[in-house]
């Protein structure tokens, strides 16, 4: 027998709370089993929307295959919804084996952008690289039918652009046998790398410092250091931070992606 719809319950908190309704439909032959089809919207989550979660705090067991029609931002009110960190997507789910999502996007779904390469001083070593761009959706387990809205979009977070390469040199060439070159004792250290964009736009490296990738794109490499002369010493500038992906598979993933008029994809969507 099938349960009622009935009205979703609603969570709240800074960082998962929904609002919109939605019906909860009960799978199985026994009273009180799991709900395996729900149909909801999701309006004001502002970072880490978590899929599985809330299906969770609706009624769901967690481990049953389960077929979910989201709405996430609606015409009157678009969605924001931004990753905190770039090791988690704005939107994650992950769901059991078998699931299936039908996901309709108002707003803006975006990952966060990598760290740039802090400064680096020591003249054994290459400038530090840039960190890599978050993702904007992460799936998992899930036949997914995406369809973005005009004016709406998807963008993954960009790399950070590498480090400047440090430096150490001006000092006096001094012939073999009286001790070669001697250097300054502190070397010139290589400059930060910028940040990817993501939610903010992307920054500039200061000096030898690489860029920060706009959304989607990786960073810059840093540059060498640039110490002239015959006792010149100079390393290589960091490598770049790669780009997030816009839509990142994780495993067992079959998805149709419709992006209608004016809408924006930036970053890979596999």
């Amino acid at each position: 027998m099938f349960l009622p719809i009935v009205q979703g319950p609603f969570r709240t908190g800074d960082d998962d709370s929904t609002s919109g309704g939605g019906g909860n439909t009960g799978g199985g032959s026994g009273g009180g089993s799991s709900p395996t089809t729900f149909d909801f919207d999701v309006t004001n989550v502002t970072s880490d929307y978590n899929l599985q979660q809330d299906l969770i705090s609706r009624g769901h067991d967690g481990v049953s295959a389960v077929n979910v029609t989201l709405e996430l931002g609606t015409f009157a009110n678009p969605i924001s919804l931004n990753a905190s960190s770039t090791s988690t997507a704005a939107f994650t789910a992950h769901l059991p084996v078998g699931s299936t999502l039908t996901l309709s996007i108002q707003g803006d779904i975006i990952g966060k952008g990598g760290a740039g390469g802090a400064p680096q001083s020591d003249t054994r070593f290459q400038g530090n690289p840039g960190g890599a761009g978050g993702h904007a959706i992460s799936l998992e387990n899930v036949t997914a039918n995406i369809t973005l809205k005009s004016f709406s979009s998807i963008k993954a977070g960009g790399g950070g652009g590498g480090s400047g390469g440090a430096s150490k040199g001006n000092g006096s060439f001094i012939s073999e046998g009286d001790g070669g070159c001697q250097f300054p004792q502190t070397p010139v250290p290589g400059d930060s790398g910028g940040s990817g964009a993501g939610p903010n736009p992307a920054t500039a490296g200061s000096n030898n410092g690489g860029n920060g990738g706009d959304f989607g794109s990786a960073g810059q490499a840093g540059t060498a250091g640039a110490a002239v002369g015959a006792c010149a010493v100079n390393t290589a500038g960091g490598d770049p931070g790669a780009a997030g992906k816009a839509i990142h598979h994780v495993a067992n993933v079959t998805q149709t992606l419709t992006v209608q008029a004016a809408a924006t994809v930036a970053g890979a969507t596999s």
